[in-house]
């Protein structure tokens, strides 16, 4: 009888982490028909190398990232694991290290002010 119950429970993880794996895969598949979207009605196409063009490929990496991030939390509480402390330990390290590059951040937005300024006008 303890048999019958391992087994039930190892199907049921394997399942819920194939339907977490299925759910990320699909989030990325829509996230990807989505910036290809606004690439091509706004922004002139994959191909274009405008700034706005450049700037949504890296926040769609970022996204990619998150929902890979998100995926393997989810995996990780499957399998019965709190991850809270996890998710707070994190959330207090993106808060130093917020602290930490707000002057680099200052001087890179000031460094786009002045070259946006001084640029000639097409």
């Amino acid at each position: 009888m303890n048999a019958l119950k391992v087994v039930t429970q190892v199907v049921q993880d394997l399942s819920e982490i194939i339907i977490i794996v299925g759910a990320a895969w699909a989030a990325i598949r829509f996230k990807d028909i989505v910036v290809a979207y606004i690439q091509n009605a706004f922004l002139g196409g994959e191909g274009s190398q405008a700034g706005a063009n450049r700037l949504l490929k890296s926040v769609a990496s970022l996204m990619d990232y998150g929902i890979y991030i998100s995926a393997g939390f989810a995996v990780i509480a499957a399998f019965g694991i709190n991850v809270t402390p996890l998710m707070a330990s994190l959330g207090g390290a993106s808060v130093v290290i917020g602290l930490a590059s707000q002057s680099i951040l200052g001087n890179v937005a000031s460094a786009v002010t002045l070259v946006r300024r001084h640029a000639p006008a097409f």
